[in-house]
């Protein structure tokens, strides 16, 4: 109740009984006069409690007002501080994406005055602007945005990966008034994951390309927990039969290889030849090399394995070759250089003697393949120095012998020459020079079946100092452009005693052989020396 209420009242009562009618009210109504002053007094009280008890509560509405006041401003207060205080960039932008406030932060992040900036545009979020006005349909709904990784780009023209989160702000007529942006810098986060992602990506490069099969086992219970797809075909299992497998399942020897195990986890590194078995049952050789190391933040051990099947067929049949040439070859050194001559003369004799002229052919191809033979050991063995030899002369004496033995010229093949001007002994020249007329005999005779002026047979002999190349000084090759070498025909493995041969020599010079077949043929041979 308010003083307006109170003259109000007293209005009323005045009209009820005005106050001059007591100037005219007789002794016999006195009794009525006080009831009425009575009633008055009643309605007086209670107007003026009404009055007191309405200044009550005003007094404590106002103090309730002040107290709400004090406590909106402090933490008014206390969210500036906060505001302020932030260490990460906080830009308060309205609902048109123009700049209202910022932090400390945000000017030291972002390198601008923005002070400046206040009611304008922000450049450095052009990279996402375009999104603004799908956003703003979520910010009404009270949907704000968090983890929105982009790039800004700061007054100093660089350009930084952010993580953006964005908060609506409403007024109380729940209206959207402004956005919170807060701006986190990730560029070391974004850095570090990257380098983790190259390296992951090198690491898995390098583990599906490998030439090997790879198994990674679990050091704590030694199961296979990762195979490159190499050792998915060697094996013939599938992801889910191979992984969580212990190596029971692949290898044949198991004990053997859980000792080797045992000691690579002591800190050793060790390989060794095993039998592993194939899903089918197939029994392989295979070459097993082991080592520990950390992958994805747990010790394992990473075993990779080799098929050495094939070599390993390869080396009992060639040790077989090799002992029973190694008895032929013997005995051809030793009677070759006195039966040379005395073969040849008897053909000359014999073709004398024949009238027939596909006879007289034959003889001839035998005679002139027996003479190929015989002018290495005449060059060899007339040479002046009977221990060693040079390269340059015998090289071409074989050669030209040959040109004319298979008549070169009428398909007018060009030999061409590059050969280093130096002495070998003569344990060496004599497997070298068979080695030669080997392999030119086979262009001579195969490689050109037609006559062309392209026709080109290249001989390369060698010798390197380099420290790089220590094992193999010297290196011999032939090489033609002529026909493909027949598909059906290995090498390594043929029945052709003169490709034999040439293995048998190459490993009496302490050499290796290698061919490519790709344009024409091409045979090398690498070696120290018998």
């Amino acid at each position: 109740m308010n003083y307006v209420t109170v003259i109000s009242d007293l209005n009323i009562l005045n009209n009820i009984l005005p106050l001059n009618t007591f100037l005219f009210i007789d002794a016999s109504n006195q009794g009525l006069i006080i009831a009425i002053l009575f009633t008055a007094l009643v309605i007086l009280l209670f107007m003026l409690y009404r009055l007191l008890s309405e200044r009550r509560s005003a007094q404590k509405l106002k103090e309730e007002v002040d107290a709400s006041k004090l406590e909106i401003v402090e933490k008014s207060e206390i969210k500036k501080a906060l505001f302020q205080g932030s260490i990460e960039p906080i830009i308060i932008f309205n609902t048109k994406n123009l700049i209202v406030d910022y932090n400390k932060s945000a000017e030291d992040f972002f390198g601008y005055n923005f002070f400046k900036l206040i009611g304008k545009d922000f450049l450095a979020n052009k990279s996402f602007n375009h999104k603004f006005p799908e956003w703003l349909k979520s910010f009404k709904k009270g949907e704000g945005i968090s983890g929105f990784n982009t790039l800004v780009y700061l007054n100093s023209g660089k350009t930084v990966p952010v993580s953006i989160s964005i908060s609506p702000i409403f007024d109380i007529n729940k209206e959207l008034t402004n956005l919170f942006f807060w701006y986190r810098d990730v560029s070391k986060d974004y850095e570090f994951q990257r380098a983790l992602q190259q390296s992951e990506e090198s690491y898995r490069k390098l583990f599906e390309n490998v030439n090997d099969a790879i198994l990674v086992l679990r050091k704590s219970d030694r199961r296979i927990i990762d195979a490159n797809n190499l050792a998915f075909e060697l094996y013939g299992y599938k992801y889910l039969e191979l992984i969580n497998s212990t190596l029971a399942i692949l290898s044949v020897s198991v004990f053997d290889e859980y000792k080797l195990l045992d000691e690579i986890v002591g800190g050793q590194k060790k390989t060794i030849e095993s039998i592993h078995k194939k899903k089918d049952g197939k029994q392989i050789h295979i070459e097993l090399n082991a080592s520990v190391l950390n992958y994805k933040g747990e010790d394992v051990i990473i075993l990779v394995t080799r098929d050495i099947t094939d070599r390993k067929n390869f080396e009992a049949k060639l040790q077989k070759n090799i002992k029973e040439k190694e008895i032929l070859l013997r005995e051809v050194h030793h009677r070759v250089k006195n039966n040379m001559q005395l073969i040849t003369s008897l053909l000359d004799l014999q073709i004398s003697n024949t009238n027939e002229e596909e006879t007289k052919k034959n003889i001839l191809e035998s005679q002139n393949r027996i003479r190929v033979m015989s002018i290495v050991y005449e060059r060899l063995y007339e040479s002046i120095d009977l221990h060693t030899i040079n390269t340059q002369q015998f090289v071409q004496n074989i050669t030209n012998y040959l040109y004319q033995v298979y008549n070169g010229a009428k398909k007018n093949i060009r030999i061409n020459y590059s050969i280093d001007d130096f002495e070998i002994d003569i344990e060496t020249a004599v497997p070298v020079s068979l080695i030669i007329c080997e392999l030119v005999t086979n262009s001579l005779k195969y490689a050109f079946p037609e006559s062309s002026f392209s026709n080109t047979i290249e001989i390369e002999y060698k010798q390197t100092t380099s420290v790089h190349n220590l094992k193999y000084p010297y290196s011999i090759i032939v090489r033609d452009n002529g026909g493909i070498f027949p598909v059906d025909l290995n090498p390594d493995s043929s029945n052709s005693l003169g490709l034999q041969l040439v293995y048998i020599l190459a490993r009496q010079i302490k050499g290796v052989v290698d061919y490519n077949f790709k344009n024409g043929t091409e045979f090398k041979i690498e070696f120290k020396g018998a």
